[in-house]
């Protein structure tokens, strides 16, 4: 049986080393391009004002995934005003999950090894853990939960590259979706070709649907990065 280990923060699939989807999608120079918009239009995160953003991150994603499995969960109230729209979200869908962070069915028990699971693809030796699979509105879903002092955007008018920030966060977060759904139908069988976003802000949560033809699109950009990160790094 294939066997998946997390050790000193990296992963290795049957002891061959596999790249973290988010690690690779970080050598994306639209990352670069994106920051730039972000300080034009006078974003820039100042640390003295904003909660750190790992911080922040990982006690929300603890706090969803035990929502998710327990419908309770505990988080510190500096991080309320990210997690209630999520928390509203999911209240609100119709939602059979199977994954969060980790196997809930045991059909998927063979992706969990020790403490880790996750998923990954051979071809591209890339390997991740997505937030949650499951069925929405009786539709098969890779979900990715995202915290953030920005909106996000689908699309940006190329006049305006103050937007751009917010299209190459929603960009990223689309192929992250399509590298697990990816990753996760080798490694089940299954055949999942819808992605969800969620992205909450203290102020507002929007939740994106991303499609078959745009789920292709997203996997085939990130594919392209996935062998400009072999040739340099092997």
């Amino acid at each position: 049986m294939t066997s998946a280990t997390l050790f000193s923060g990296k992963f290795a699939v049957d002891g061959l080393p596999y790249t973290s989807v988010s690690s690779i999608i970080k050598t994306d120079t639209k990352s670069v391009q994106g920051k730039k918009s972000r300080a034009a239009a006078g974003k820039a995160a100042n640390s003295s004002k904003h909660l750190s953003a790992t911080a922040r991150g990982t006690a929300v994603h603890s706090a969803v995934r035990n929502f998710i499995r327990t419908g309770e969960c505990d988080l510190e109230p500096c991080y309320f005003d990210y997690f209630s729209g999520i928390q509203d979200w999911l209240s609100r869908l119709d939602l059979e999950p199977y994954w969060a962070e980790g196997p809930m069915l045991d059909k998927y028990q063979h992706l969990q090894h020790g403490p880790s699971a996750a998923v990954w693809c051979d071809k591209y030796r890339y390997i991740g853990i997505p937030d949650l699979v499951a069925k929405i509105g009786g539709v098969p879903c890779v979900v990715e939960f995202k915290t953030s002092d920005y909106l996000y955007r689908d699309n940006y008018d190329f006049r305006q590259f103050k937007q751009y920030s917010e299209w190459v966060r929603h960009h990223n977060a689309g192929m992250q979706v399509a590298a697990y759904a990816n990753a996760w139908n080798q490694t089940t069988g299954d055949d999942i070709h819808t992605g969800v976003v969620i992205n909450s802000t203290p102020d507002t949560c929007q939740l994106f649907i991303i499609e078959r033809d745009t789920i292709k699109k997203k996997l085939t950009a990130f594919h392209k990065l996935c062998k400009e990160y072999r040739k340099i790094h092997g």
